[in-house]
């Protein structure tokens, strides 16, 4: 029996792409920013495109011939990284939108 490697490699790329988002110098303005009520969408683009670009290096990082079987990047292992990645990566982006419309809304009040 084969082992399935997806749950490892899930934990490992979520868990590089969390903390190195957090760790970002950039979102980490852009998050202060939007917490004081001073961001706008073109910040909440930056913040998208930010964590986008952590999200490929934590793919890039830790999917390589080494780790997937017969060094390929099957549809079983892809169908199960890559929406799971993209959801998290997704829910951090709605969030941060959000504060920003949420400080825009309080200008306007």
């Amino acid at each position: 029996m084969v082992k399935d490697i997806v749950p490892e490699l899930l934990e490992t790329i979520e868990a590089e792409y969390k903390e190195k988002l957090k760790g970002s110098k950039k979102a980490s303005e852009l998050r202060k920013k939007a917490d004081n009520g001073k961001a706008s969408y073109a910040d909440a683009h930056m913040f998208a495109v930010e964590a986008a670009s952590i999200l490929s290096a934590s793919f890039s990082n830790n999917l390589d011939r080494g780790v997937l079987p017969d060094g390929v990047l099957y549809y079983n292992i892809a169908s199960r990284l890559i929406p799971h990645m993209l959801k998290i990566a997704y829910e951090e982006i709605c969030e941060y939108t959000a504060k920003v419309q949420t400080g825009i809304n309080k200008k306007w009040e």
